[in-house]
């Protein structure tokens, strides 16, 4: 959910490092990006950096694999995940007709269920409550302590529910279909996760709620961890940096000249021009200055069936 595209403030970040710390203090540090690619340049800027310096590369992560190496849950692939939640579904519908859905009837609905599951996790939103009246969505966001961004959060989540009377026939039952779902929905999420907990895997969403909600203070890395380049945060990424600065060891870096660029094309996220005040000790400014066969066979079989679903799912949006 971030967007660091400039080299030269990694590259003047590396170097900086490379001045005021030590190369011991250096390689028992984590450096946090918001991609791999960040992060990349970051390692062969800091080697650049430390020339003729013998040292060790620091471990570096992009903030999705870091939220990974928390929590104890595998990061399940996108097969695997429907497979689960077509069994959770079934398992938690009576009607015969649902109960027998085979999984390639189910992948367009699964892939959006998909999505919708995650944003939710992500931004650590109360699921079950959310769940109770979707349809009476102005009466539930007053009744619920949410904030501008968790309701523009929900929205966006709730769009499915108000088809546009533009879309095509096959859309419009495909979003009559979805709607129905809500009776229902709040028992296949339950099912789903425990049929996940139950194969210790997760995805992205529940990964980062795990490690938010879950792991211990004592679990986490006691060494200093860098988060460098981040504009914008989702909630969970807000509050998974939060935790560090709890121990006193996260230190945010970020380009104050890119904080001045509007961040409206980024909807409901958090802008960092509102976090940063939280953990004012721990930022530092780094203003640019230069500005098995036959399961070979499914796998090829549902990747293609996912494929399509998906370029369906995009279009229909």
């Amino acid at each position: 959910m971030n967007i660091m595209n400039d080299n030269s403030f990694i590259r003047e970040t590396a170097i900086k490092i490379a001045k005021s710390k030590t190369v011991k203090e250096i390689e028992s540090s984590i450096f946090v990006f918001p991609n791999r690619r960040a992060g990349l340049f970051f390692q062969r800027e800091l080697s650049l950096a430390l020339k003729g310096t013998p040292f060790f590369l620091p471990d570096t992560y992009d903030i999705n694999r870091f939220a990974e190496s928390l929590s104890t849950l595998r990061k399940a692939d996108e097969i695997e995940l429907l497979l689960y939640l077509h069994k959770a579904y079934r398992d938690t519908y009576n009607d015969a007709a649902e109960a027998s859905l085979p999984i390639r009837s189910f992948i367009e609905l699964g892939l959006k269920l998909l999505h919708d599951f995650d944003e939710i996790d992500k931004y650590l939103v109360d699921a079950h409550a959310l769940f109770v009246n979707i349809y009476q969505l102005s009466e539930l966001t007053a009744t619920m302590e949410l904030s501008d961004e968790q309701k523009e959060a929900i929205s966006r989540f709730c769009n499915i529910v108000n088809p546009t009377s533009d879309l095509s026939p096959d859309s419009l039952t495909f979003h009559k279909k979805y709607a129905s779902l809500w009776n229902h929905i709040s028992a296949i999420y339950d099912r789903f996760n425990a049929i996940l907990d139950a194969n210790g895997a997760a995805y992205e969403g529940k990964i980062y709620r795990d490690v938010c909600e879950h792991i211990s203070d004592e679990r986490l890395p006691q060494k200093p961890v860098y988060f460098i380049g981040f504009n914008i945060l989702t909630a969970s990424e807000e509050a998974l940096i939060h935790r560090f600065e709890q121990l006193n060891n996260a230190t945010l870096v970020f380009d104050y000249n890119n904080l001045n660029r509007t961040t409206a094309t980024f909807d409901y996220h958090h802008s960092i021009r509102d976090f940063n005040f939280s953990i004012p000790k721990h930022i530092y400014d780094y203003p640019s200055m230069t500005s098995g066969e036959q399961t070979e066979n499914l796998h090829d079989i549902l990747q293609r069936l996912i494929a399509e679903s998906s370029a369906n799912v995009i279009e229909q949006n």
